[in-house]
């Protein structure tokens, strides 16, 4: 096992403050949208099973994006709760000022209350009714940690955006991350927001932007293909206000030797022979040149899904016309520009399945020698590629190509299931780089997640530089969590710990896009533990105290996350995944329950049939795929296992607290008979042989998971609220 000695060892780490915090203050100072550094959490956003991937029903990840389509979806059976909690950034309440809730103006809920509390789940201070309105403002003035809001909801009720201000010192704007050391320039090398699925916030692409050039990256293209202004309706000009943005996030990347590029894909309807339809194009692409965007990519992908079409040389004949039309027009005044296309034959798997194949690649040799062709290689997501995989290709086009990689594209393609895909960049020889002209990667629709992305491409990028190994997962990961830090905020943020919880995420959905996210030492894990239960021997113990570690670990990684440093849109995004993490570690721990009554003489009670319920569980819970396979091989072993004696067990004590005090030291000693603990969900604790000792450093609710060790593991689980 890699990572669950560290993680036992740095749960000790970031000692908590030797005093309890002090109460919150008199307000004071402007108000701060203390939204940006809270955690969010809701108890009512339903999975949605069978449907196209879209991160808008993905639990609280879009309610405080800056896209008015998007939010939480309050249960209509019964009241639904959003809690906002301040007790990880701030580590005490805080002066609090107003809270604004918008709703879906045409499914208004029947009722809203307002509560304010010193912690989450702790004593509520204030409660207010609210009369349901499309714009909802509530004086919440008063110190707390937590706001709670509760809805009752109708079919299609939705909030779509939540602010919450305070007037402390504790809240303070986002500061600008620390800068992190930049490797070699890659100034064609970088991201396509290029996917199916509700595009990236203003904050995700701005962050992206970041990360980009701190890793010497330097292209990031825009181009999401449900703008509707992008593709279906190109025609349309952008209001002020989207340019205005777009021209600061360009002036972002300057600084940081970026090039942000406007995408526009207008080859759905474009009328090669109808003058309006260039100049329309020439317009919309040159607002944005015009006010210092460096270059343009021009997009003619997946056309043929929306009717017939010939693709053939007199298609690429007139796509590069049209290409070449507005390279010339707007190079006119801006010598420098830079231009991307992408063709409607993009891999060698399109280039095959159409007859003419061949002749459209042949005729956009007539584009400008200047504008980069982007290819995806083999098939639209290529498991591997090499230099020699561009070859017929590039001399079709006439050119080196660009590589538009879609290894961890998430939209499209997996069965209408959701997939979190955080594995490394792989399959790639490490000369690929050096037969290409750039390497955009186009990745998920998740754009916190996706910064983890690009980390794992930069360190394969900079150690295939220096001689290294590109394919070093664990140097990969750990490259990417340590960028990732730069965004971690708050009393929780503890750098250890932080990195740790990133990697262990990014080993719990370890796959590309060709693949179903697997946690890989799991799976191991639980696959040793099957075949050493199905020889009834004594070996199998330690196998089944290695799985145990793990799972405790995993069964606390959505509470380890909430209370964390984590950036909060990335904090939201995990919302949903973990929740089949959870899933996962429930079923483990259920069978090796089941495991130690059988070997220790104990009866059954109810732990076979809560182990059916935590196998039903985990197909059904959330919409996100992982591969179950040795999970429910797992189940089935001990299901059938067969007792082989009575072995000593440790024994629960049954006398673990429930409540807290923030800067109270707790002793917790779960088990007589244990040898040795694991303890997770407590940040800080720490355990000297079999007694834990925590002192909670901020207030709030933690689900905590204690692993007892002697001949055979046992777990308890429990809930704790800590109050200011």
């Amino acid at each position: 096992m890699r990572i669950v000695p560290a993680l036992i060892t740095l749960a000790a780490c970031g000692a908590p403050p030797a005093e309890p915090p002090t109460l919150c203050p008199a307000p004071s100072g402007d108000a701060v949208d203390a939204i940006d550094v809270a955690r969010l959490d809701a108890d009512a956003t339903e999975p949605v099973l069978i449907h196209w991937v879209k991160e808008g029903d993905d639990a609280i990840a879009t309610v405080r994006d800056d896209d008015p389509t998007t939010g939480w979806t309050p249960d209509a059976t019964r009241t639904s709760t959003l809690s906002i909690d301040l007790g990880p950034y701030a580590g005490r309440p805080v002066a609090l000022d107003r809270l604004t809730l918008d709703f879906n103006p045409a499914a208004l809920p029947t009722g809203i209350e307002v509560r304010r509390l010193d912690a989450c789940g702790g004593e509520v201070l204030s409660r207010q009714k609210v009369d349901p309105a499309e714009h909802v403002t509530v004086d919440v003035s008063g110190c707390g940690a937590c706001v709670e809001v509760a809805v009752d909801g109708i079919a299609d009720t939705r909030l779509l955006d939540v602010s919450l201000t305070a007037r402390d010192p504790a809240v303070a704007p986002p500061a600008p991350p620390e800068p992190i050391a930049r490797g070699d320039q890659h100034p064609t090398m970088g991201v396509v927001e290029g996917f199916y699925g509700h595009p990236w916030t203003s904050l995700e692409r701005s962050r992206m932007v970041d990360m980009l050039g701190a890793h010497g990256l330097g292209t990031y293209i825009y181009a999401p293909k449900e703008d509707p202004l992008h593709r279906a309706e190109w025609r349309s000009p952008y209001d002020a206000a989207f340019i205005d943005r777009f021209a600061a996030l360009a002036a972002d990347g300057a600084a940081r030797n970026v090039d942000v590029l406007f995408g526009v894909s207008p080859f759905l309807d474009l009328d090669p022979n109808d003058p309006t339809d260039l100049d329309a194009l020439t317009t919309k692409l040159g607002t944005f040149v015009d006010r210092g965007i460096p270059g343009i990519a021009i997009f003619a992908d997946d056309i043929e899904f929306v009717g017939p079409l010939s693709v053939d040389g007199a298609l690429g004949a007139e796509q590069a016309v049209v290409v070449n039309a507005v390279f010339d027009r707007l190079r006119v005044g801006h010598p420098d520009l830079i231009v991307w296309f992408v063709g409607t034959v993009y891999s060698d798997a399109r280039l095959d399945s159409f007859p003419d194949g061949e002749a459209y690649l042949e005729a956009l040799s007539t584009l400008d020698p200047a504008v980069h062709v982007m290819w995806t290689g083999t098939d639209t997501f290529a498991p591997t590629l090499s230099p020699d995989d561009l070859v017929r290709a590039s001399d079709l086009v006439g050119r080196p190509l660009a590589l538009w990689d879609n290894s961890w594209a998430n939209d499209g393609g997996d069965g209408f299931l959701g997939r979190i895909l955080l594995g490394p960049w792989s399959g790639r020889t490490a000369d690929l780089p050096d037969a290409l002209t750039g390497t955009l990667m186009n990745p998920s629709m998740q754009g916190g997640l996706s910064r983890l992305n690009v980390g794992t491409f930069a360190s394969w990028i900079e150690r295939a530089d220096n001689g290294l190994a590109g394919e070093d997962e664990r140097a990969q990961r750990l490259d990417a969590a340590t960028a990732e830090l730069r965004y971690t905020a708050g009393v929780a943020a503890n750098a250890d710990l932080d990195t740790l919880l990133m990697i262990r995420v990014m080993e719990s959905f370890d796959a590309n896009s060709a693949q179903t996210p697997i946690d890989r030492d799991l799976a191991t894990q639980a696959n040793a533990v099957a075949d050493d239960l199905q020889t009834s021997t004594l070996p199998y113990l330690q196998s089944v105290t290695a799985l145990a570690q793990r799972a405790t670990a995993l069964a606390a990684l959505r509470t380890q996350v909430h209370h964390s440093g984590l950036a909060p849109e990335l904090v939201d995004e995990l919302d949903f995944p973990l929740r089949k993490v959870s899933a996962e570690a429930d079923l483990v721990l259920a069978a090796l329950e089941l495991v130690a009554r059988r070997s220790g003489g104990e009866p059954d009670g109810d732990a076979a049939t809560t182990l059916q319920a935590a196998a039903d569980n985990l197909t059904a819970s959330a919409r996100f795929q992982v591969d179950q396979t040795a999970l429910e091989r797992l189940a089935d072993t001990a299901l059938a296992y067969a007792p082989i004696g009575a072995l000593p067990l440790p024994t629960a004590t049954g006398t673990l607290p429930t409540t807290c005090r923030v800067g109270e030291p707790l002793r917790l000693e779960p088990f007589t008979g244990a040898e040795t603990l694991q303890v997770a969900g407590l940040p800080g604790a720490d355990v000297v042989g079999t007694v834990a000792r925590w002192t909670p450093g901020w207030p709030g609710t933690y689900e905590a998971v204690i692993l007892g060790t002697g001949t055979l593991p046992r777990v308890v689980r429990f809930t704790l609220v800590c109050r200011p």
